[in-house]
């Protein structure tokens, strides 16, 4: 067997390693997006139906952020090989981790035709923590680095084949479907692989020509979602432009707007429009979310969340940082300007999307980054090697950079496997599914169960993971709402909204809710903690 398949096999398997390993458990706790996406890809297979009675959705209303509806048909897939799991529903995600950790190679080596640098690249992407641990996820978001890369991969061999140009057309849709921000990067990219190739996809006209209409018929079925009021909730729940933005943004924004009427009281209207309008304040805001993406802090330290990153690490290994930079310095230098370019446009391209939405930089946005990063370290490493024309330096050089990448490789996963989810159980709202079950097992002596919308969407926690018929939920009405503060909705004894304990006591009613919305002097039935010793969640009587 070829040796480099032989060490790509080795690649993988680590990776599934990383990625498979736990993944039930860690991250400690399931958060709302993922059992959102699991109770409705169960009530499908089921019913039909999503949580709302909506036969098939192309767009997934979930907790009212309308996602795309890929991640949940293939957790659908999932759920009918292994069961109604907290396993299978992170399973597509860790599953396209590592076959994007393969196809990743596929990509890199069409490009360049480097079987070293593909090769690398893919190992760093195997180890990366913005990989793995967004491979562990739920989430749609780090599953597009797999349609992204296979669909390059097509595209390239489509050029000397055109039959693979209809499965760039298929992976390259269908990622239009997975996650929001790709409805604006996969065009950009799609119209530079155009750019790039043109002369040579004429000589595939007859597959070139397929290709076209499988894409025009991905982009005119998602035109009438993109343009529904539904499918524009999400870009209005997160966008810049919302009225519910940061009091930091309120703040400069209200500065803008006494600026200009200074200096309209002084007659300066034309300064006003120049210097203080909407426009120059939305684009250097813009500018300013787009470049905090590139900020070295961001990816070496503190990343957008602690649960998207493992402290003290961040979403890159340190010395990631410099051969970055001399990966860069050799990438220019490549024989192949179009690669060159491609590269450059795919990661300027992608924190576009990201940056006219708020809480930038943000690492679950920019996932698509990868792997771009990845082959610019293997590039920087291989680069320097070939300089170093001295056998015992480079001998040297390579020892020591093997060395320091096990030190950054072995510090993650100790973190990760043995520190994180005590780090950041809080924040993954731990402690849901045992409330769940304790109400469960004793609510035969109450007339009702009640719930405290302040547990974040605990109706969908309940649903989850009490795992409550979908038929039979959706004959009771189904989900009224995804929204924060909805209180009507109800299944069983179980009714989800605000608690006033002291007006709501009766004797009859067990009540479910954050340690402070009881009386400092309550005794409550059950602690439920989080892995930090802290208080996560009281149940009343």
């Amino acid at each position: 067997m070829n040796k480099y398949i032989v060490l790509l096999l080795v690649i993988l398997l680590v990776a599934a390693i990383l990625r498979f390993y736990r993944l039930d458990t860690l991250p400690p706790s399931f958060e709302w997006d993922e059992v959102a996406t699991g109770y409705d890809a169960y009530s499908i297979l089921k019913t039909g139906k999503d949580q709302y009675g909506t036969f098939l959705p192309l767009t997934m209303r979930s907790l009212d952020d309308y996602k795309p509806p890929l991640y949940t048909y293939l957790t659908v897939l999932s759920i009918a090989i292994w069961g109604w799991t907290d396993f299978a529903i992170r399973f597509p995600a860790a599953f396209l981790g590592v076959l994007a950790v393969g196809t990743s190679y596929m990509m890199t080596y069409e490009l360049l035709k480097r079987r070293d640098v593909a090769l690398l690249s893919a190992a760093f992407l195997a180890v990366s923590p913005w990989h793995v641990n967004f491979s562990r996820l739920a989430l749609e978001t780090n599953s597009t680095i797999f349609f992204t890369t296979a669909g390059v991969w097509a595209f390239y061999k489509g050029l000397q084949n055109g039959k693979y140009l209809l499965l760039s057309a298929l992976l390259l849709g269908l990622n239009l479907y997975l996650y929001h921000n790709t409805r604006v990067f996969i065009p950009i990219l799609g119209v530079g692989l155009l750019a790039l190739h043109w002369k040579q996809l004429l000589l595939h006209k007859k597959y070139m020509t397929i290709a076209t209409v499988l894409v025009v018929l991905f982009v005119l079925r998602l035109i009438p979602i993109v343009t529904s009021v539904e499918g524009t909730m999400r870009f209005q729940g997160t966008s810049i432009f919302s009225p519910a933005v940061s009091l930091e943004q309120y703040r400069q924004k209200q500065q803008f707007t006494l600026w200009r009427q200074n200096d309209r009281e002084k007659g300066e209207g034309i300064l006003a429009k120049l210097y203080h309008s909407d426009a120059m304040f939305y684009g250097l805001k813009i500018i300013r979310n787009y470049l905090s993406h590139f900020d070295p802090t961001f990816w070496m330290f503190t990343s957008d969340s602690p649960r998207h990153f493992v402290s003290p690490l961040g979403l890159m290994y340190l010395i990631d940082l410099l051969l970055i930079y001399i990966g860069m310095f050799f990438l220019l230098r490549e024989k192949n300007r179009k690669t060159i370019v491609l590269l450059i446009l795919w990661m300027l391209a992608t924190p576009i999307p990201a940056s006219v939405t708020r809480d930038a930089p943000h690492s679950l946005r920019t996932a698509i980054f990868l792997p771009t990063f990845q082959i610019l370290i293997a590039l920087g490493i291989l680069g320097l090697i070939k300089k170093i024309h001295h056998t015992h330096l480079r001998r040297l050089f390579i020892s020591g950079t093997i060395v320091i990448y096990l030190y950054f490789v072995v510090f993650f996963v100790h973190q990760y496997f043995e520190h994180y989810a005590a780090l950041t159980s809080e924040l993954w709202l731990y402690g849901r599914r045992e409330a769940a079950l304790y109400a469960d097992a004793h609510k035969s002596g109450y007339d009702k169960v009640l719930v405290s919308t302040r547990l974040d969407q605990p109706h969908m926690f309940f649903l989850y993971y009490l795992k409550y018929d979908p038929a039979k939920y959706l004959r009771e009405g189904g989900t009224l709402s995804g929204g924060w503060a909805e209180d009507r909705n109800h299944f069983d004894k179980y009714y989800f909204m605000s608690i006033d304990y002291d007006k709501m006591k009766d004797g009859k009613t067990l009540f479910v809710g954050l340690p402070n919305e009881f009386p400092k002097d309550t005794v409550p039935m059950q602690k439920i903690q989080y892995l930090n010793s802290k208080d996560a969640i009281w149940i009343v009587e």
